[in-house]
């Protein structure tokens, strides 16, 4: 737990054109799972979240080593990857649905840009 009680933020984050990726336990579990990592690093505390079957929601202290840009980033990247790899292994139809036409990527889960919101810092 952090000494510190401000820089508190509300994030939420919709999967693609708000697909229904994250409806099974596995596509959920990778979510979790991520965000476990990020705690066990101390990259993140976070205090409450909500995996809806194509959203996300989470109430999450970022420690002043780490900047909320760079942790969300890192926690979106690693779940995009896996949930390529689970698609491509199970099911590659749906795969195909998250497919783009950009220069940095083939494949898109997360709309660009999750809100992200103070909701507690030091000025209040």
């Amino acid at each position: 737990m952090f000494h510190r009680y401000y820089d508190l933020y509300f994030t939420t984050a919709t999967i693609l054109e708000w697909k229904h990726l994250l409806r099974t336990a596995r596509m959920k579990m990778v979510v979790v799972d991520s965000l476990r990592y990020l705690v066990s690093e101390h990259r993140a505390v976070i205090y409450a979240f909500v995996v809806m079957p194509n959203h996300i929601h989470l109430i999450w202290q970022i420690p002043q080593a780490h900047s909320i840009g760079k942790v969300k980033a890192s926690l979106f990247s690693f779940t995009a990857h896996q949930f390529r790899k689970i698609l491509k292994e199970e099911n590659p139809a749906e795969l195909e649905r998250y497919r783009v036409d950009l220069v940095d990527r083939a494949y898109q889960f997360w709309e660009r840009n999750p809100l992200s919101v103070m909701i507690l810092h030091d000025e209040v």
